[in-house]
């Protein structure tokens, strides 16, 4: 969630080395910001508003990044709260948007489910891991002892290690 708005220019905020891709909320919080190292191929991929998906409480970025067979989807997620419906809207656009390519997936972000605790909203998102692969957070990313940032891969054998890293600046997870 990085809560910016056409009040922060891309220059304020540009990494020497790296694309930026942003995808704002129009108002308060939410919004999605990707840094690409520069050199690898990047381009813009179909959001879930692009294919008539529109849903207030979902937000995506999607880019696929590299070429030929060590290609990515990479889809960066933000849901503001927990709800099991979102899940099933999420899953809904991978398929419809990326089916054939469901094994180059890279889905990563701030869900607010916590998978460390038993829901409806947790159970959906198992549901979607059966189809589109395996999630890779095993530990709490929240100073709360909470995981609400969690990371699917679409081939788990492509997948090395996921690390937490600390939270940066005020940020709680």
């Amino acid at each position: 969630e990085t809560k910016l708005g056409d009040d922060v220019a891309d220059e304020e905020i540009l990494l020497p080395g790296y694309h930026l891709f942003r995808q704002d909320r129009k108002r308060g919080g939410g919004g999605i910001a990707a840094y690409i190292q520069k050199g690898f191929p990047v381009t813009r991929l179909r959001s879930p508003a692009d294919m008539k998906i529109v849903r207030p409480d979902l937000e995506t970025l999607a880019l696929e990044i590299g070429a030929g067979p060590t290609k990515i989807i990479a889809v960066f997620v933000y849901i503001p709260r927990t709800n099991a419906d979102t899940v099933d809207i999420l899953h809904d656009y991978l398929i419809r948007a990326f089916g054939s390519q469901i094994h180059r997936l890279l889905l990563i972000g701030d869900f607010n489910i916590d998978y460390l605790t038993d829901s409806e909203a947790r159970r959906r998102l198992q549901q979607m891991e059966s189809t589109i692969g395996g999630q890779t957070v095993d530990c709490s990313t929240r100073k709360g002892k909470t995981s609400l940032d969690l990371a699917f891969v679409g081939d788990l054998s492509r997948h090395v290690s996921t690390e937490i890293l600390p939270p940066i600046a005020t940020s709680d997870h």
